[in-house]
């Protein structure tokens, strides 16, 4: 019997039901058996993304330290780091970022699609500078409006964040 309810009609797992719960010992038990850890339910959602998206850190971590991929994407082209970034949950998208999750990965139909854009839209600092720091492309230009997150942040009134990123943007390489 599950522990966590879950649409089976729509492909949802039992990792899944661990996974969005945040059940780091349920994952742990749940792999000890075979099973696809990179599973996808009816909407292109892994137990990863899951647990991104409810900003579950230990859950994430236990997955990724069984070799859960990082980069897989969702129909929108969305990876866990974008939904974690999304949910506005640092100690997700740094653990993510630890993993080498790709910072400057696109998704198909957010106006503001790289996870730096999507953080400097949404006002979410910490996520700006954790982004930063694991090496995202401050210059890159995304979404439908071809804009950088520097310009995405000023325009949304984030004035701090856009001077941060304007700093890193203008900064000579080492």
């Amino acid at each position: 019997m599950p522990k966590y309810s879950y649409n089976s009609d729509s492909g949802q797992t039992d990792l899944m039901g661990a996974a969005y719960n945040g059940d780091a010992d349920e994952i742990e038990s749940i792999l000890a058996m075979p099973c696809d850890i990179d599973a996808k339910d009816s909407h292109g959602i892994t137990a990863l993304m899951y647990a991104a998206m409810q900003g579950h850190s230990e859950a994430i971590q236990r997955l990724i330290d069984h070799k859960a991929a990082l980069e897989i994407q969702s129909p929108q082209r969305y990876t866990a780091l974008m939904y974690a970034v999304r949910g506005g949950h640092v100690e997700a998208v740094q653990a993510l970022l630890r993993s080498k999750a790709d910072p400057d990965v696109h998704g198909d139909y957010e106006t503001f699609d790289t996870p730096l854009i999507i953080a400097a839209e949404r006002g979410y600092f910490p996520i700006v500078r954790a982004l930063v720091a694991a090496g995202a492309n401050v210059g890159l230009y995304g979404g439908h409006a071809g804009r950088t997150a520097e310009c995405v942040a000023r325009h949304e009134g984030h004035h701090e964040i856009s001077e941060f990123l304007c700093y890193h943007e203008k900064r000579p390489s080492a």
